[in-house]
Formats: structure tokens, sequence, C-alpha cells
């Protein structure tokens, strides 16, 4: 026959047994988010790399504009230390900018045509 002593001990020890893998599920529940949210910061960098990329290739033609130049090399990712080594563009300043950048495919340039200022040809009447 067991005392109380030791029937309340055992029960303590279960409860904290259930304390400890409710904390684990959380634990590893943030985990997972912190994971998500890495992937999408990625998924974002590489975007923004794409769009600088194109925008960094327009320049040099006719001398005007300038292509980006060589940015650093990208910074260590947080938490688990995720570097790459792909080097940032940078885009070349809005005031030395092309206003029509010729290196863009009419389906992209078409795109960006309103933020560009470039407006639709119209037939005089």
């Amino acid at each position: 026959m067991r005392t109380e002593n030791e029937e309340a001990r055992e029960e303590e020890e279960e409860e904290k047994e259930v304390v400890e893998e409710e904390e684990e599920e959380e634990e590893e529940k943030e985990e997972e988010e912190e994971e998500e949210e890495e992937e999408e910061e990625e998924e974002e960098e590489e975007e923004v790399e794409e769009e600088e990329s194109l925008d960094g290739g327009v320049g040099g033609v006719g001398g005007v504009g300038g292509g980006g130049g060589g940015g650093g090399g990208g910074g260590g990712g947080g938490g688990g230390g995720k570097s790459r080594g792909e080097a940032a563009q940078r885009t070349p300043s809005p005031r030395y900018r092309q206003a029509d950048p010729p290196g863009l495919p009419p389906k992209q340039l078409r795109r960006r045509a309103p933020s560009l200022g470039i407006t639709p040809r119209q037939k005089p009447p």
C-alpha cells in the first residue's frame, strides 16, 4: 500500500512531464514558424534580386544610365546562419535611370511602363 506522499510525488512527476511535453510542442511550433518566415524572407530576397538584376542589366546603353554596380556579398542569415554568397545588385540612382529601358522584353516593359512614366501611344485624330 502506497502512502499519500508517494501518490502526491507521482502526480507531481506526471504534471511535470505534461508541462515539459507542452513546452516542447510550443518550441517546435515556434521553430517551424521561424523556418517558414526565413523561407519567405529568402523568397522575397530572391525576387528582389531578380528584379534588381533586371534593372542592373539595363544601363550602359549609349553610355547613359550606367549598369548596377556589383554590391557587397549577401549577409549571413539569422539563427541558423544560412549565409548566401550572392552579390547584391545595386540599382542605378533614379536621377540617371533611363525612362525607357531598352533591355527589357516587351511583356515586362508593359508591366513596368506605368511606374517608369511610359504611356501607350495614341493615334492623332
